[in-house]
């Protein structure tokens, strides 16, 4: 199943401002739902730039159970389309399936939401707007496969970078800060999202981006 290659001008546009060749090297950037023969690059990926590891029966596990929500990117180099680099991936689930009973309704209404569980990009592949496509790709996922509307994560306060890039991309916001829950004891950001307005802030983003950059 090949993924619609979503807002791929909006994303353009945002790479205007790192650089022509930046541009260039985004458009040899393509977003797949991830194969079991992917697990391999998937591991290396995440060992290269992660703390937090998993096993490989971990992977296994997750694309046996939600396998549209787990992707790839990857980068065809100049000559070398035969031979497409994956650099990056984005794994997640559905979270919250509990059954809500409120008074004088007959049965239960459930709720839902996605979760980002983890995302990654080689180091030398960053820069080139492959995670905001990954993010933006899942959102999509979630929307169009499960049905759902809104979505979770977990980041490291510590990690700066991404947790700009979700809020100023995509308009996460905080809900609550989780003590201790990495292993290494450091404490986590709980941030959520709803889709229509993380699909809106991508947007606004994007032509802010390509505004500051064009005026004269």
């Amino acid at each position: 199943m090949r993924l619609i290659n979503f807002k791929t001008k909006l994303v353009l546009l945002h790479l205007i401002h790192v650089s022509s060749e930046a541009v260039a090297r985004a458009s040899n950037i393509t977003v797949r739902l991830a194969k079991l023969s992917d697990i391999s690059s998937i591991r290396n990926i995440n060992l290269r730039t992660l703390p937090e590891n998993y096993t490989k029966e971990f992977y296994e596990s997750q694309l046996m159970q939600w396998p549209m929500l787990s992707l790839v990117a990857e980068y065809k180099a100049a000559g070398k389309e035969d031979r497409p680099e994956v650099i990056g991936y984005i794994l997640g689930a559905i979270q919250g399936l509990d059954a809500l009973f409120h008074g004088g309704k007959r049965g239960p209404e459930f709720t839902a939401g996605g979760h980002l569980t983890s995302l990654a990009v080689v180091p030398e592949r960053r820069r080139m707007g492959a995670a905001i496509r990954l993010v933006s790709e899942f959102h999509g996922q979630l929307k169009r496969e499960h049905r759902v509307n809104r979505c979770s994560l977990h980041v490291r306060k510590s990690n700066h970078k991404a947790v700009n890039l979700y809020k100023s991309v995509f308009g996460y916001t905080t809900a609550e800060v989780v003590r201790e829950y990495y292993q290494d004891k450091e404490d986590a950001f709980l941030m959520t999202v709803n889709l229509e307005e993380a699909e809106r802030g991508y947007y606004e983003y994007c032509m802010h981006e390509f505004s500051s950059k064009t005026e004269l």
